[in-house]
């Protein structure tokens, strides 16, 4: 996918992704009303934490491409946001909500296809005219996931992150949950963290309708990511 396609396909989803009407994207610098933005560097990682080259990285505002230490700037707009990141032909959006810093920890998430496809080795077949969404609770083990729309999963990915586990009731020290064939349009997700914990706010997310919950805005054959912080 080129810059301008990238661009192209974030602007076609405005609507879709909450970024706003009032945006009114003309092109990958340009806007028709001024749009209040932060500046961020970053690193485009896997979820194993290996720095990845070659990420495109687009916002309502412009896109950058990862050097080849994984390094990329772009301009964050204030408030709540769709960050895209493609890499290797597998597209993620990952919801953002900037207030007045850039967010942390200074990274974007991205995943290629050989990853993708060990992890979903074992699942059903995704429909392109369908959703993925993958929920994140920083690393830790033993919280559910559940999604307030029909789809398949949970599926909890392994701690080796060389599949799922289709046992598994809660996560490993993966962290991820992952649903398939998610439908199109906006979604819950919702955390359920070991006894005593409580789940926390991410600059990743969405506020919910609960504290434990984060709102998705779920895009066809693409993979949606929204993220707690559940640790002790």
């Amino acid at each position: 996918m080129t810059q301008t396609d990238a661009l192209s396909t974030l602007t076609s989803r405005v609507a879709t992704l909450g970024l706003g009407a009032a945006l009114m994207l003309t092109g990958c610098a340009d806007t028709e009303e001024e749009v209040a933005t932060i500046g961020w560097d970053l690193t485009a990682q896997n979820v194993l934490g290996m720095l990845q080259s070659d990420v495109e990285v687009c916002t309502a505002v412009g896109c950058s491409v990862s050097d080849g230490s994984g390094e990329l700037h772009v301009e964050l707009p204030v408030g709540e946001s769709t960050l895209i990141a493609v890499s290797d032909g597998i597209e993620i959006h990952q919801n953002l909500t900037i207030v007045d810093t850039p967010p942390a920890p200074n990274r974007v998430l991205v995943m290629n296809q050989a990853m993708f496809e060990l992890i979903t080795e074992e699942l059903p077949e995704q429909d392109p005219a369908l959703g993925m969404v993958i929920a994140s609770n920083v690393f830790e083990a033993g919280h559910a996931v559940e999604l307030n729309v029909d789809a398949d999963g949970p599926y909890y990915v392994k701690s080796s992150f060389t599949g799922v586990d289709m046992d598994a009731e809660i996560t490993s020290a993966a962290g991820l949950g992952l649903f398939l064939n998610v439908p199109i349009g906006e979604a819950q997700v919702s955390f359920t963290p070991p006894e005593g914990r409580t789940c926390l706010a991410t600059p990743w997310m969405q506020a919910g309708d609960s504290a434990d919950s984060s709102r998705v805005q779920v895009a066809a054959n693409v993979i949606v990511t929204t993220e707690l912080d559940c640790r002790e």
